[in-house]
């Protein structure tokens, strides 16, 4: 269903909120469980490699926020209905990978 200007908007609004809470969060329990990665480690080389693993499943939420980043500054450029339903699913994908990194639902702190 097409959504008239001032829905886009405020989907458009809505997303780029939710997200920016969905990333305030997550940058807390990042900056948490890398502490407790090398709060944990039994030597250097192994907090290391722990870190380095995380880091790579980890690249997968931080590039899917820019993915939605830019799908949100896209939708609000284009202000058309594919844009706003582009810009919603780069999000959700954002959440995904969030709560499969985290194993915790995508919110604000």
């Amino acid at each position: 269903a097409a959504c008239s200007p001032s829905q886009r908007e405020q989907t458009v609004k809505s997303t780029f909120g939710g997200l920016n809470a969905a990333r305030d969060g997550f940058i807390v329990w990042d900056a948490e469980y890398q502490k407790n990665v090398v709060d944990h480690a039994t030597s250097y080389e192994l907090g290391k490699a722990s870190l380095a693993e995380y880091r790579a499943q980890r690249a997968i939420v931080v590039n899917a926020l820019a993915v939605a980043y830019r799908a949100i500054a896209g939708a609000a450029i284009e202000r058309d209905d594919a844009s706003v339903a582009a810009a919603i699913a780069a999000a959700a994908e954002f959440y995904r990978a969030v709560e499969q990194l985290t194993g915790r639902p995508a919110r604000g702190p």
